[in-house]
């Protein structure tokens, strides 16, 4: 009698182990989709056109000339092999690797003031980038070049992209893999924002990417871990907790967050007045836009990327000077 009482609890137990095991694999393969929010923070100025540098031209009344600067910028823009890429150097343009940040930066001002692009060359640079996604070791190198890779491609193709469903989701498995969230937490902050932007955006683009939720849930817990830290907290790194937490709808980062890192590093330089305008944007808070766009008018770097975050700031503020 004790042993068939021994043997069924046994197999009561090893039932029971299996329904928790078969449980937990289902929550952590069941995938959250994320098709309610806006994608790439990083790309802005789509369908915006800069007019020529007449002063009186209407487009552009507090930017004269601004079409003939980024014109002399983009024509000195030139890669490491010229001939991969879609922009031509100027005459006497001193050789200059442009990355794949500078190359989106380049793509969408060209976009803006009608420069020309010639595909072939820019895909084959897309490709270049697809390659060495493959071949990068690191976490944040692996997800900084696929994701500058595909806002490459998607403007280059009409929002599609030239790489697998497949292609695109073991890399962003490899990297929400390797977050720690630890040492190195800073780098794992803007990898698992970056990749879980991969994911919004193709899925927004009906493609088969997705985060699981033990994923999901290995983010979470990076968030809340970053939160603790006052060098992120009160830093440009809370646009990417914000961002995240928005994305996954995990509630963790509040607009009070958000506020406070602006007040104590949002004016230091135009990629911080960037990143914070992408964060208001999305909250819908809009007491800083004067002081945004005056910040923008003030700056006299001409660099393609403090032109294209400037641009994107005047943009998206209602008292922006730029019109679509």
């Amino acid at each position: 009698m004790r042993e068939a009482t021994k043997t069924s609890c046994v197999i009561i137990s090893v039932i029971m182990i299996f329904v928790i095991l078969s449980s937990l694999a289902i929550f952590r393969t069941r995938v959250l989709v994320m098709k309610s929010l806006n994608s790439f923070s990083e790309v802005s100025l789509t369908d915006f056109s800069i007019g020529s540098g007449d002063p009186t031209d209407s487009d552009h009344p507090d930017y004269p000339g601004l079409k003939d600067d980024i014109l002399k910028m983009l024509q000195t823009a030139v890669v490491e092999n010229e001939d991969k890429m879609g922009f031509t150097a100027g005459p006497g343009a001193a050789l200059a690797f442009i990355d794949p940040v500078a190359t989106v930066h380049g793509v969408m001002l060209a976009k803006c003031v009608g420069f020309g692009i010639n595909r072939s060359k820019l895909q084959n640079y897309i490709n270049d980038c697809y390659e060495k996604t493959e071949g990068a070791k690191q976490p944040a190198d692996i997800i900084n070049m696929l994701y500058y890779a595909i806002i490459l491609d998607e403007q280059n193709n009409n929002y599609k992209i030239s790489v697998s469903d497949d292609y695109v989701q073991k890399h962003v498995d490899r990297t929400v893999k390797a977050l720690k969230f630890g040492n190195d937490i800073n780098n794992d902050v803007v990898s698992a924002r970056k990749a879980v932007e991969i994911v919004m955006d193709l899925q927004i683009h009906g493609r088969d990417i997705h985060l699981n939720m033990g994923q999901v849930r290995k983010i979470r817990r990076g968030i809340r871990k970053a939160l603790d830290r006052e060098a992120i907290t009160d830093s440009v790194l809370l646009t990417d907790l914000y961002l995240v937490d928005h994305a996954l709808g995990s509630g963790l980062v509040d607009e009070e967050h958000l506020v406070k890192a602006y007040d104590r590093t949002g004016g230091d330089c135009m990629y911080n007045a960037h990143r914070f305008m992408i964060c208001f944007d999305r909250a819908g808070i809009d007491s800083y836009a004067d002081e945004q766009v005056a910040y923008v008018r003030s700056n006299k770097e001409r660099t393609l990327g403090s032109v294209f975050m400037g641009l994107s700031i005047v943009k998206h503020s209602n008292t922006g000077g730029m019109k679509e």
